[in-house]
């Protein structure tokens, strides 16, 4: 992979607009995709040349070159550098989230080539992670975990900040290790109570229901919600265990 090869370079956010396109079309070319063929578009030399110095004031953004675009002020971006160096994640113009989608560009690449036409945030993606990963895959998310935590510790963050440093350590959350995103449903950022939501019911993790219900009734605006969606998809899910394993 060209995209993977320059991200091993010694200082990749100085290098330039058209070595990056180059490397993402040879990359984009060898999975035989285009524009014609899927909902996304590389972004031009000139695009790029233009967002660039505005990724390197915006924080967080630093690390991240946006290289796709769905035409409607979307981006999917790379980490170049930091913890989440080679990791693929979307940038929404309506939601402040840089949080992991896709583990390398690989699998991002086999997810459009695999589901040409299929939008962009609709795409099977790697994170938040299934309950299927192995033992190597959870060891790097386990430990990229900790390292988010560590800056978490040692850096005087924002509440932005902090809660975007979150987002990523729930979406990097093995459904193993669920128990310890328990106490964001108590935090006092509705933001991160309303994610911590988001990833306990898309895991439907039954254990969370009794804290789900506490949110659902208690929780700030936004957590109230999404518990109240969170609990429904799990019970959704009880439901088709149960009927499945009556039909068995």
């Amino acid at each position: 992979m060209q995209l993977d090869h320059l991200i091993q370079h010694s200082q990749p956010h100085q290098l330039t607009a058209t070595a990056w396109k180059q490397a993402a079309a040879e990359d984009w070319q060898s999975y035989r995709l285009t524009e014609y063929t899927t909902h996304l578009r590389l972004l031009t030399t000139d695009e790029l040349t233009e967002l660039l110095p505005i990724f390197q004031k915006m924080t967080g953004m630093e690390y991240i070159i946006p290289l796709w675009t769905n035409d409607h002020s979307d981006y999917i971006g790379l980490y170049v550098r930091g913890t989440l160096q080679g990791k693929i994640c979307y940038l929404d113009h309506e939601e402040s989230d840089l949080s992991p989608v896709f583990r390398t560009v690989h699998s991002f690449l086999t997810a459009v080539q695999q589901h040409p036409d299929t939008y962009w945030d609709e795409l099977p993606h790697n994170y938040p992670s299934d309950q299927h990963l192995s033992e190597q895959q959870q060891n790097e998310d386990i430990a990229y975990i900790h390292q988010l935590l560590a800056q978490l510790e040692q850096q005087q963050l924002d509440d932005q900040e902090r809660c975007m440093l979150l987002y990523s350590v729930m979406a990097l959350t093995p459904y193993t290790h669920l128990d310890s995103l328990m106490p964001y449903l108590e935090d006092e950022d509705m933001y991160v109570q309303e994610r911590a939501c988001a990833i306990l019911g898309h895991h439907c993790y039954v254990p969370a229901q009794p804290a789900l219900e506490k949110v659902a009734q208690h929780g700030m605006h936004n957590g109230q919600l999404a518990a109240k969606i969170a609990l429904s998809r799990i019970r959704k899910w009880q439901h088709q265990q149960r009927s499945q394993q009556e039909r068995d």
